[in-house]
């Protein structure tokens, strides 16, 4: 699959019963946005469920849910590679 391949990560998009804070955030992944109540994270594939896991158990989370990278950052990333390998 080439978001696989390409992008290794998922992202977490959450909304909090109350606004969480970047800095509070950075442990369970890489902090993408934050806007009041809701957070959106990226975290490898290998580490989703167990990163999920703790959210839910350690943060008052509302919702959750997890998506692929939007299209436009896949796309982004394969011209790179290509690119890349190209100049090589």
């Amino acid at each position: 699959d080439l978001v696989t391949r390409t992008l290794p990560c998922k992202q977490i998009r959450v909304h909090f019963q109350s606004p969480r804070s970047q800095e509070e955030l950075n442990r369970y992944g890489l902090v993408r946005e934050v806007r009041h109540r809701v957070a959106r994270l990226e975290v490898a594939r290998s580490e989703l469920n167990q990163t999920v896991a703790r959210m839910l158990a350690e943060l008052p989370v509302e919702d959750l849910s997890v998506e692929d990278p939007p299209l436009e950052e896949v796309m982004q990333q394969v011209f790179k590679n290509a690119t890349h390998a190209s100049s090589e």
